[in-house]
């Protein structure tokens, strides 16, 4: 017993000596958690190789423990090992390895060979309480009657128990000089803004915002969305009528202003429709030749004579009265 105890130990002191006189990798540098719509991301920069070798790295997490304890002490859990998509890579996804409200600390190591660098450790971090929450996705604002129907879709899908989504939805006229914003809050990703202005341009911006037992935080704005608004049905039946009473207006001004024009030059409406008869000039000519000048004159003071008319005598017998 005593014997296997000593081999054991003499064992690990040459380990221990061996390991020691091992060239250590330089530790990496600029290591970062980026943490964006609950999606979280540990990176840093890459460590050069102290030989012709691949270096690899190993990320690992402890969580803080409670305790109830009289005297002023500080516990960690053991590490644990994070398996990252690929090893070589300066970054690696800890979303799924981790619960979102566990508050943890995360260290990385460089590894080549039997070569390794020192650990280095990052700050406390809690998903829930540190992301970044993103601006909605698929901003849609529709003019409809007297109104706009504005829908848009969650920055992500699902959310932690402890927390939920609300929105701040606002709307301005972009014509002002100034943006007199008018803003709602509301928890749907769909609503209906009733008070517009017809044919009037309104722009439309919605910033998410998440509320933990902590309070609340803004997420980031999203782009801002324009469009004109359309007529209410009574306001387009109104243009209608005006538009109808007004052509039915022009219509009877256009047949009162002909009638007028007719009364008034009937005498030369008439003498342009109805032109008085002319003799063709080779029948005149004709006629010049072989009749009697006094025939020609008389034909000709007929033919410019406006209206014929003739002269009726009523004769009153005596036995008649």
């Amino acid at each position: 017993m005593g014997k296997t105890l000593r081999v054991v130990c003499l064992l690990a002191l040459l380990r221990a000596l061996f390991a020691e006189s091992l060239p250590k990798l330089p530790a990496p540098t600029n290591v970062t958690i980026k943490s964006y719509n609950l999606r979280q991301m540990l990176t840093w920069d890459p460590v050069l190789p102290l030989e012709n070798s691949t270096v690899t790295y190993s990320v690992e997490y402890n969580s803080p423990i409670k305790y109830v304890v009289q005297y002023n002490t500080i516990s960690r859990l053991s590490w644990n090992t994070i398996t990252c998509e690929d090893a070589t890579k300066t970054q690696c996804d800890f979303t799924n390895a981790v619960p979102l409200s566990w508050r943890i600390r995360l260290q990385v190591q460089a590894t080549q060979g039997q070569l390794k660098s020192d650990w280095v450790e990052t700050h406390e971090f809690q998903a829930t309480r540190d992301t970044v929450v993103g601006p909605v996705s698929s901003l849609n604002v529709t003019p409809e009657y007297g109104s706009l129907f504005i829908s848009y879709s969650a920055p992500f899908q699902g959310t932690p128990e402890d927390w939920y989504l609300e929105y701040e939805l606002c709307y301005w006229k972009n014509k002002l000089a100034t943006k007199d914003k008018a803003c709602i809050d509301t928890k749907k990703i769909v609503h209906t803004l009733s008070n517009v202005e017809a044919w009037t341009e309104y722009c439309v911006e919605v910033i998410p915002r998440y509320i933990t037992s902590r309070g609340k935080r803004r997420g980031k704005s999203s782009d801002v969305v324009c469009t004109e608004t359309e007529a209410t049905a009574f306001t387009r039946a109104g243009y209608i009528a005006i538009l109808l009473f007004s052509l039915m207006l022009i219509v009877f001004g256009v047949g009162l202003g002909c009638f007028f024009l007719l009364h008034k030059f009937r005498k030369d409406f008439k003498h342009w429709l109805y032109p008085p008869f002319q003799i063709p000039e080779h029948i005149e000519e004709y006629l010049h030749d072989n009749c009697p000048n006094s025939y020609i004159e008389k034909l000709e003071s007929q033919a410019n004579e406006e209206d014929q008319y003739d002269k009726l005598s009523f004769v009153l017998s005596e036995a008649s009265t």
